[in-house]
Order: structure tokens, then C-alpha cells, then sequence
């Protein structure tokens, strides 16, 4: 669970907007983390930051989940489109995740060099709550794609992202991966599984009751 505060802790610090992550005193389980880099792209209003924590030589990519109303339109765009990060698998995923996640992959990638080359054992994480949780987890593939080992993803509240194809695929290339959802939130269960959305989850899921006291391995 250790792991899984510190993912916590990073996901609430990333709804302190981009205009603080850089000057934000990092506390508690991560103490002496290091901002490198503030992901944002206005458009798409994605918001995030990479950072090195040396207490446990990570380097963690962190997502912030819907604020806006432009989050939101986002999250709505539940149009299935073909995923064209892997396109040697036949899925579809979510277009609105899918445009978000790329509006930031060439900053992410770039950061993620960078820091990999000043420390080279560090393992690559990502996480995010809610909309940020489903752009960790495709920002995971996508560095995963671009030769990087991504030890890790702990997400909080994380919709579906795609058709069965992607979760069983992102499944098969992921080497760790968590999804942690709170007992009777809504998101984990949007889009629908139903016909005609068919959206499906990947990961193990954590369930956890009410009053956070007790944990469910699904």
C-alpha cells in the first residue's frame, strides 16, 4: 500500500493546477520529490507533471482528472476510434481520451528521456484520478511504445477506455497495473459496458468499502 499512497498523494497534488506544480512543497510520502516538467496543453486542457522521487528512484508521470468544462467534453466524446499508437492491434478505444493523451505525448516522451539519462535505474510510473487516470494509462502504452519499461500504474477512479480487444491487449503489455476505485463512484463505470458503447476495463481492480477500511483484490 505503500505504493499505492504515494500514487494517491501525486494525483491530489495534480489538482493544484499547472500554474503551481513547480513551486508546490511535496510532503509526507513524497517528500523531496523533484518537478521536472508541467504538462499542459490548452486546447485538449490537459494538465499534469513529471518528477523524480529519490526515495524510491521513480520517475512519475501524473495526471490531473476533470476540472473544466472542456475535461468534460472530453470525457463525453465516447465515440470509439481506431487506436493508432498500436495499430498492430485491432482496437478501438475512447477519442476523447485518445485525442488528450496525444496532444502531450511528445513532451512526455522527451521529459522521460531526459530524466532516464540522469538516472538510469530509475523506474517509469504514471498515475491520475479519474480522467487523468485513463490518460496514465494510455500514456503508459504509449511509453511502452517508445521502448521505456513502465514498472507501474496505480490509477484512482479510472473510466473505460476501450473495446475488449484493448483490454485484453493492454493487459498482455502492461507489467504492472492498478486501478483503485471507492466504493459507489460513478466514473469506474462509465462509459457503459452495455451494447451499443461496449467499453471494457483493463487492469486489476482494487475495490475499496465505504469508509476505506477494508480492500477487495477483483
Amino acid at each position: 500500500m505503500a505504493q499505492a499512497e504515494i500514487s494517491r498523494e501525486l494525483s491530489n497534488y495534480a489538482y493544484c493546477g499547472h500554474k503551481e506544480y513547480m513551486t508546490l512543497n511535496y510532503t509526507d510520502s513524497v517528500k523531496g520529490f523533484e518537478p521536472t516538467l508541467t504538462i499542459y496543453n490548452h486546447s485538449q486542457d490537459v494538465e499534469g507533471f513529471i518528477g523524480y522521487l529519490p526515495s524510491n528512484d521513480s520517475i512519475y508521470v501524473t495526471f490531473m482528472g476533470s476540472t473544466s468544462i472542456a475535461n468534460w467534453i472530453t470525457n463525453l466524446d465516447a465515440f470509439k476510434s481506431k487506436y493508432q499508437m498500436w495499430p498492430e492491434c485491432n482496437c478501438e478505444i475512447h477519442s476523447g481520451f485518445q485525442k488528450a493523451a496525444d496532444s502531450v505525448a511528445g513532451q512526455i516522451v522527451a521529459e522521460v528521456h531526459r530524466l532516464k539519462t540522469l538516472h538510469t535505474s530509475a523506474k517509469v510510473k504514471t498515475t491520475g484520478h479519474s480522467l487523468g487516470a485513463a490518460m496514465a494509462q494510455l500514456t503508459g502504452m504509449m511509453l511502452i511504445k517508445n521502448g521505456y519499461t513502465v514498472d507501474q500504474m496505480i490509477t484512482f477512479g479510472q473510466p473505460r477506455i476501450g473495446n475488449s480487444d484493448y483490454a485484453s491487449f493492454s493487459d498482455s503489455i502492461w507489467k504492472t497495473q492498478w486501478r483503485m476505485i471507492h466504493h459507489k463512484d460513478i466514473v469506474p463505470h462509465n462509459p457503459g459496458a452495455a451494447w451499443p458503447l461496449d467499453f471494457y476495463h483493463t487492469s486489476t481492480e482494487i475495490y475499496a468499502n465505504k469508509d476505506s477500511t477494508t480492500y477487495k483484490t477483483c
